[in-house]
């Protein structure tokens, strides 16, 4: 609704809102995504374990960050290269 915005909501106002919008309503459903991940790896007992060496994420990186999947040596690859991920 442009409510509040007055009169002169304009259609560069309305479309302008509408794309603040659609990347809100993106980023939440990334987020959902995410947590989603993390209680399917708590169901199935992978959870604190990156998803592409196995080794354990600290304690510390997963209270910070709960939805992460990579520890910080497969996180940062090397030179560009992206991490492998089976």
């Amino acid at each position: 609704s442009l409510a509040g915005y007055g009169p002169r909501a304009d259609g560069d106002t309305a479309r302008a809102l509408d794309e603040v919008r659609a990347v809100v309503t993106a980023g939440a459903r990334r987020a959902l995504a995410d947590i989603e991940l993390a209680l399917a790896r708590m169901n199935d007992g992978c959870y604190g374990r990156c998803r592409a060496c196995g080794s354990g994420i600290p304690l510390s990186v997963l209270t910070a960050i709960p939805t992460t999947t990579l520890c910080w040596s497969c996180h940062q690859p090397a030179a560009g290269a992206a991490p492998t991920v089976p």
